[in-house]
């Protein structure tokens, strides 16, 4: 029952319902930072779950990053010790059939060359 309480945390999110497998990526955090004074540990599970994600590609498998769920009510269902992130959660399985790519904001909407904003007003 805890794939429930997983989705129902993650907004009834039907991937995390039905998903063979769901990895929660948590950190330990410890003292290395980056040099921007940032802690290195979100960088590296991205990192990491990009990984798997690709991993899971290689071996016929789709897998999506969740990023959109309660952390509390995660870290009660799995009994994560409060000073261990949870950074997303990936689903992994078999996807049922190829349901096409989202539509994409125009490329001038995302992406500046040079300077923040210099090619669009976002």
């Amino acid at each position: 029952m805890t794939r429930y309480l997983l989705a129902a945390e993650a907004f009834n999110n039907p991937l995390v319902r039905s998903a063979p497998v769901i990895v929660v990526a948590c950190a330990r955090v410890h003292s290395l930072v980056s040099g921007s004074g940032r802690p290195n540990h979100p960088v590296d599970l991205a990192a990491a779950v990009q990984c798997m994600s690709l991993a899971a590609a290689d071996l016929g498998l789709a897998a999506t990053w969740i990023t959109g769920y309660r952390e509390p009510g995660i870290r009660e269902a799995l009994d994560v010790p409060s000073d261990v992130p949870i950074v997303a959660l990936l689903t992994i399985g078999y996807a049922d059939g190829f349901t096409g790519l989202a539509e994409r904001r125009p490329q001038e909407d995302v992406v500046a060359w040079e300077r923040w904003g210099k090619d669009g007003d976002w």
